[in-house]
């Protein structure tokens, strides 16, 4: 985590989103992929006669960068809980905290889906008592373990 702990707080579960926010950007770009593997060397399409592979070629570069960047901002999205407060940290080219204090907690829920209850992710929702209202969670990994820890910690059982 890139934020420091205060004196007297012990990290107690560090979550992130779940890997499925890669899966679309990355199928598009497989299927790109594929689309100029085709007209390259199974058609033998020549590169300077097909517009159609450099419009592929140009997609399959954009989706690589989006990808690279998703990647990045997937690895730098993270939510933590520690004894005393949540913390989420985002930012790729820039860093951005929000963090919440437990006792500001209201109510914190969860749901999942039935393709999220199989790949185990889903959404959290903490409803806090300060200005900001709802924090809305998406796609977090292991949700359950996120409400149940978030729980444990207010009621001082971690």
């Amino acid at each position: 985590m890139r934020t420091k702990l205060r004196e007297n707080e012990t990290l107690v579960l560090e979550s992130r989103k779940h890997w499925m926010v890669l899966v679309p950007v990355s199928l598009g770009l497989l299927v790109s992929l594929i689309f100029v593997y085709l007209f390259l060397f199974v058609y033998n399409t020549s590169p300077k006669s097909s517009s159609f592979v450099k419009i592929t070629e140009l997609i399959s570069s954009i989706l690589g960068c989006i990808l690279f960047y998703r990647y990045y901002d997937w690895k730098a999205d993270i939510w933590a809980v520690t004894n005393a407060r949540i913390i989420n940290v985002w930012g790729v080219f820039a860093r951005n905290v929000k963090e919440s204090p437990l006792d500001k907690i209201n109510n914190v829920s969860f749901n999942q889906s039935f393709l999220g209850l199989v790949l185990c992710f889903g959404d959290v929702e903490v409803q806090t008592a300060a200005e900001q209202g709802v924090a809305l969670i998406k796609f977090i990994k292991d949700p359950e373990l996120l409400q149940t820890t978030i729980v444990r910690c207010q009621d001082n059982k971690l």
